[in-house]
């Protein structure tokens, strides 16, 4: 196993082993060596929950191994199906530091300039495709639209290189209506966002499978 590998070469053995998505999740607690140490975050809506071997769930129950959710709404979910015991499950919400964000003031709106953010990972299912429409707009038709970006890491690049090349390409070539910035903190995110008018968030239904809230939806 690769976590034997790592920790063979760090000299030290991983005290807990945090594990996301149902396949992930069914191959640790099946571990006679990880099984123990197992802490899940569960992510799945309980119509995509399902594990097909039953033995699992009463691995996870009988391990009282910790459930990190996000919402109530699953932490219900776990308890009431899956029977797990509700001191075994913890809420922790997104991490968004509401303070950073109070602390900046939003600009009166302006009618030379409307500015369009767009913060965190750059995915094909946020709506990239449209965003960099959009952008392409503004030197025909939109000269009034500017944009801010905050990059954060680039997904599924692979399984898509024309549209990412297209993105490469576009924000390398930024202009005096696109500013690109890299994976700032978020209090770095929290003063980009104040400078615009509208936020962008457009994630398609290859997601609805996660509870998880959009950290840039909350931002």
């Amino acid at each position: 196993h690769i976590l034997g590998l790592w920790e063979k070469h760090c000299g030290q053995e991983f005290d807990y082993v945090i594990a996301r998505g149902k396949n992930v999740v069914a191959e640790f607690a099946r571990s006679v060596r990880y099984g123990k140490k197992l802490v899940v975050y569960w992510i799945e809506k309980p119509e995509f929950a399902t594990i097909s071997d039953n033995d699992v769930y009463e691995k996870l129950r009988a391990a009282n191994t910790p459930v990190v959710v996000q919402s109530p709404y699953l932490r219900a979910y776990l308890e009431v199906y899956l029977q797990f015991l509700s001191g075994n499950i913890y809420e922790v919400p997104p991490v968004v530091d509401r303070s950073l964000f109070a602390a900046c003031e939003k600009p009166a709106p302006s009618a030379d300039q409307t500015i369009i953010s767009y913060s965190g990972k750059i995915d094909a299912e946020y709506g990239l495709e449209l965003l960099l429409d959009l952008i392409d707009t503004r030197a025909t038709s939109n000269p009034k639209l500017s944009f801010e970006i905050c990059q954060g890491k680039l997904t599924r690049a692979r399984d898509m290189p024309e549209l990412f090349r297209r993105y490469q390409q576009t924000t390398q070539n930024a202009h005096d209506g696109l500013v690109v910035r890299e994976n700032l903190p978020q209090s770095g995110v929290a003063e980009m966002i104040a400078t615009a008018h509208y936020g962008y968030c457009l994630r398609t239904g290859e997601y609805d499978f996660t509870t998880e809230v959009s950290t840039k939806l909350v931002e």
